[in-house]
């Protein structure tokens, strides 16, 4: 059952690290569905009204795995496992970052050896230079 929320994080720097998490009415009949994001500096939510709680997570020197614990434990969230096709597509994703890796690595040296051949090539002309001058 999903919960019908706005979240939102403040931008402010020197402020507090907040994430607050309004809690609209769970009528079907809200007057305006809860927009994907938000990030403010506002203590009311952007675009979403009414609500009937807030909760306010202070993220200060906190790890996301801390942060991501207390928001489970408010929304009264559950953690749901990946299906077959997910842990497949995730996989597949694994593996072409680590081709990326490899082909990274793999040009990286090829460029270190063109700038290497290139700065032999160039010391050879000024000593040619100096020879002939």
């Amino acid at each position: 059952m999903a919960i019908p929320m706005t979240v939102e994080r403040s931008l402010d720097q020197q402020g507090p690290a907040a994430l607050t998490i309004f809690f609209a009415p769970s009528s079907k009949d809200s007057q305006s569905p809860a927009p994907t994001q938000s990030t403010t500096s506002s203590k009311k939510p952007s675009d979403h009204s009414p609500f009937e709680r807030t909760h306010v997570i202070d993220m200060k020197h906190k790890e996301s795995s801390r942060i991501l614990e207390e928001f489970m434990r408010v929304v009264d969230g559950k953690q749901v496992e990946a299906t077959e096709s997910e842990k497949e597509e995730m996989t597949n994703l694994d593996e072409q970052r680590e081709r990326s890796d490899s082909d990274r690595a793999q040009v990286r040296q090829v460029l270190l050896k063109q700038r290497r051949e290139k700065a032999i090539i160039e010391q050879a002309r000024q000593s040619v230079e100096i020879q002939k001058g």
